[in-house]
């Protein structure tokens, strides 16, 4: 947040009007936010809309690790092994609605190298935020892959963590809708605030 809007707000005779217009400038202005009047009338004030609405940060990645047993291949008679698979996802935001997607089995710091070296090809795709969720769609080929994700926290408690609630795929000449089921529990994400990535374009 900038001095200048510090300095207006404790400035400003009506603190309230202040707030009200940075809220109008994050959340309307910015194109990718929506919200019902039901989700709008939890928050008491313009200051607490302020405060505790979720919103997207563009300064770092949000990151997640997800652990699933895999089958692997029977070596002995009928026994068949399970691996313990370990992947990294990796999401950033920018302000203009697009939003860059990857995921890897290799450790975090690694990862990251891989991409800021345009080793690993992220997919783009676009995203918005209504009611405290947010919807990503990445255009693979023909399919067109959708996540929907839920901020945490309370309408009194700010959260910049956020989880996966469903994901799908849409065929974009037939219109067809499959759902994709998860193996895993649901992947948390939390800002990377230590990783520096280099958006690809």
């Amino acid at each position: 947040m900038t001095n200048t809007f510090w300095y207006t707000l404790f400035k400003s005779e009506d603190i309230q009007l202040a707030f009200r217009n940075e809220c109008k400038k994050i959340f309307r202005d910015s194109g990718l936010y929506t919200a019902s009047k039901r989700y709008i009338g939890q928050f008491k004030d313009w200051k607490q809309m302020f405060i505790f609405r979720p919103r997207v940060r563009f300064d770092c990645p949000y990151m997640a690790t997800v652990k699933y047993w895999h089958d692997g291949m029977a070596e002995f008679g009928d026994s068949r092994p399970l691996h313990l698979v370990t992947v990294h996802i990796i999401l950033q935001f920018s302000p203009d609605g697009t939003v860059v997607y990857g995921q890897g089995s290799l450790e975090p710091e690694k990862f990251i190298e891989r991409i800021n070296r345009n080793k690993y090809k992220l997919d783009k795709g676009e995203y918005y935020v209504k009611d405290g969720r947010i919807f990503v769609e990445v255009r693979k080929g023909k399919n067109t892959y959708c996540y929907s994700y839920l901020f945490h926290g309370r309408i009194n408690q700010h959260s910049d963590s956020f989880e996966l609630l469903s994901k799908h795929i849409v065929n974009v000449e037939s219109q067809s809708f499959t759902p994709l089921r998860m193996n895993h529990t649901k992947p948390i994400f939390e800002l990377a605030k230590s990783v520096h990535l280099k958006v690809q374009h």
